[in-house]
């Protein structure tokens, strides 16, 4: 492979960010382009991606409530979970911007969770209502917003 500024450039940006920042990247990329996702290689980013992707599915009828309601509710206490663990890090090292800049999507997780629809099971979506025009646009800012935060949080505490 000849050696110009192209591949030189794709070389440098291999060996600054992860690949699957990279895939996280041109994931949101061609979302903004309005094109298909890139193939996963990496799920590290999966969980706010995923929650986009099935509600865009819900929003065109490719899949039905049940399913993608089965399929999105188990993700959400780990998510909740790994956000938490890693602000405890935080707190224990001594890291009080960093903490402050996490608390509020804490806080709104929690009160989220609290405020949830009646269900037998964990998780935050209900199949009968979430086909309603209102609910599934505000669960799909909720996912845009999460993947943005997430990703300004990861340039944040790698350059931070």
């Amino acid at each position: 492979m000849p050696l110009n500024s192209r591949n030189l450039h794709e070389s440098l940006l291999q060996l600054v960010l992860p690949e699957y920042v990279i895939h996280a990247i041109a994931t949101l990329l061609c979302f903004l382009r309005g094109s298909g996702p890139p193939v996963n290689k990496h799920p590290h980013a999966r969980i706010p991606r995923q929650q986009i992707i099935a509600f865009d599915e819900l929003k065109t009828d490719y899949k039905n409530p049940i399913d993608q309601c089965q399929s999105l509710n188990p993700l959400v206490l780990p998510e909740y979970g790994i956000h938490i663990f890693f602000n405890l890090l935080f707190l224990f090292c001594g890291e009080w911007i960093t903490l402050m800049v996490n608390i509020p999507l804490i806080a709104y997780n929690i009160n989220r969770y609290k405020n949830r629809p009646v269900m037998s099971g964990p998780g935050l979506y209900d199949p009968t209502s979430i086909m309603n025009a209102d609910v599934l646009t505000k669960c799909q800012r909720e996912g845009w917003f999460k993947l943005a935060f997430y990703v300004f949080c990861f340039f944040y505490y790698l350059y931070g």
